[in-house]
């Protein structure tokens, strides 16, 4: 009977450890879904468990602004003439710059030149003036414009677009 009773119990606790471990596993299961929903919700609110969200924000010492030039007042001479005495001869532009003008803060004055097609002529400094030995015929336009270059970069502010002035060739 000794013996039998030693079985019975080697038998009870084989039972129970078989117990503890299907349970074991159960919990072990348990967890893993747990963790699973958890981190499954972490995706629909945005934030990552493994991650934080900040916010702060700072002040920076770099100055940023915007320039506003005025169109200047040149004072601009224009003609297109020539021709030889029979007339047969070819037309010449003259644009002439005897002052761009003076803006606060500009440190350039450009010519723009337009032709009768639309194409644009740039003129660096606007007293250089222009000078087209065959110009197309029709009305070409012009005016100066006030310009800040940056110093150090390729920035340029530009003034307001004057009325363009015309001359007919």
């Amino acid at each position: 009977m000794h013996r039998e009773g030693l079985e019975d119990r080697a038998r009870d606790r084989a039972g129970t450890v078989g117990e503890d471990v299907v349970a074991a596993g159960r919990n072990h299961a348990w967890s893993a879904s747990a963790l699973l929903v958890v981190f499954l919700s972490t995706l629909f609110v945005g934030i990552p468990a493994a991650h934080a969200a900040f916010k702060a924000s700072a002040q920076s010492g770099f100055p940023v602004s915007a320039l506003t030039l005025q169109s200047p007042v040149p004072s601009i001479t224009a003609s297109c003439a020539g021709g030889g005495s029979n007339g047969n001869g070819k037309k010449r532009l003259n644009i002439a710059v005897t002052s761009a003008g003076s803006v606060p803060r500009a440190n350039a004055y450009v010519l723009i030149v337009t032709d009768p097609s639309g194409s644009n002529y740039s003129v660096n400094p606007a007293t250089s003036g222009y000078s087209n030995q065959s110009p197309a015929p029709g009305i070409w336009t012009y005016y100066v414009q006030a310009q800040y270059q940056v110093p150090g970069t390729t920035n340029v502010w530009k003034s307001k677009t004057a009325t363009p002035l015309t001359v007919s060739c």
